[in-house]
């Protein structure tokens, strides 16, 4: 089964998408840096809830320069990101591992 969108109904739903994203739709076709755009949202999407409120304000400063001031990310910012993201994967293990010993905690507690 093939799902047939006419022209209006795509233009619709991508500029639904975009809308929820928080970017124009004009500027997936005319956005000098989309690529740094796309990092950043696809950054943004994995990693925010994981990501500390400094974190969270890093990210926040580079999408004001990089979307709305249309310049490149340079090899500080990809730095940084590296950073956040090595910080993020421990933090979730930490949550992870806390979460398997209230695991075991309990299962034991229902045993006696």
């Amino acid at each position: 089964m093939t799902l047939s969108l006419t022209r209006d109904e795509i233009r619709h739903y991508t500029n639904y998408w975009c809308k929820t994203q928080g970017i124009k739709s004009r500027d997936l076709d005319s956005h000098p840096k989309i690529d740094d755009v796309i990092f950043l949202m696809k950054f943004r999407d994995r990693l925010w809830t994981l990501m500390s409120s400094r974190e969270q304000g890093v990210w926040a400063a580079y999408w004001r320069q990089v979307y709305h001031d249309k310049m490149k990310l340079h090899k500080k910012a990809i730095s940084k990101f590296e950073h956040i993201a090595i910080s993020t994967q421990h933090r979730e293990q930490a949550l992870k591992n806390k979460i398997e010993k209230i695991r075991q905690l309990s299962a034991k507690a229902k045993q006696k």
